[in-house]
């Protein structure tokens, strides 16, 4: 009995401002107690890893920006180009579908039977030579899963200029591209010179 009124004594000699800061942690603890909800939570943590809760899932790494297959058609093509004036031929051939058609009236070093590869080293010759082209693209025309893409160059000098109106050289150009697993693919690039006295339209 002296024990108890020594435990219970000890109690009421706590100061007064001691039993209100206990009162307030228990009540709290209680109010995180109830709203404690398992759905918030983020992840299930095992070990040093961090593993997704159920129905949780996590963003993936940002993709490219979507293009549409016109946009996707006509890069090609500029690609295409440009490998050919830089001299890289191996990628402008990669570039051409296995049973692709190429006609280019800028070969003229070469034979009508010449191959893909003869063809480009003879265009890119008349780029190492001096020629410069600039590009328009006129029209892209989808048929049945493949587009047509219709361009027109023009010869212009080393500051862009290609010259009077009535002497400038044109050629027209029609690609057609075919779509494939490694992307779109050039199944016929045909182009062909047009008279230098003739003013092309659009």
């Amino acid at each position: 009995m002296r024990s108890d009124a020594r435990r219970g004594g000890r109690l009421e000699r706590l100061p007064a401002v001691i039993i209100p800061v206990l009162v307030s942690i228990s009540f709290g603890a209680c109010t995180l107690e109830q709203r404690f909800d398992p759905e918030l939570e983020a992840v299930e943590v095992v070990g040093d890893d961090t593993v997704p809760a159920e129905g949780f899932e996590e963003p993936g790494p940002p993709g490219p920006p979507s293009v549409t297959p016109e946009e996707a058609v006509t890069t090609t093509l500029e690609v295409f180009r440009e490998a050919v004036r830089v001299g890289d031929l191996s990628l402008a051939l990669s570039l051409f579908h296995r049973d692709a058609r190429l006609i280019d009236d800028l070969a003229t070093g070469v034979s009508t039977q010449a191959t893909r590869g003869e063809t480009l080293i003879d265009v890119r010759r008349r780029y190492a030579e001096g020629l410069r082209l600039q590009s328009e693209v006129l029209e892209v025309r989808e048929i049945e899963g493949s587009f047509l893409v219709s361009s027109r160059s023009v010869v212009v000098d080393s500051e862009g200029d290609p010259g009077p109106e009535a002497e400038r050289e044109y050629f027209q150009e029609s690609a057609l591209l075919v779509p494939s697993t490694e992307g779109w693919r050039i199944a016929l690039f045909h182009r062909s010179s047009l008279s230098t006295l003739q003013n092309p339209g659009t």
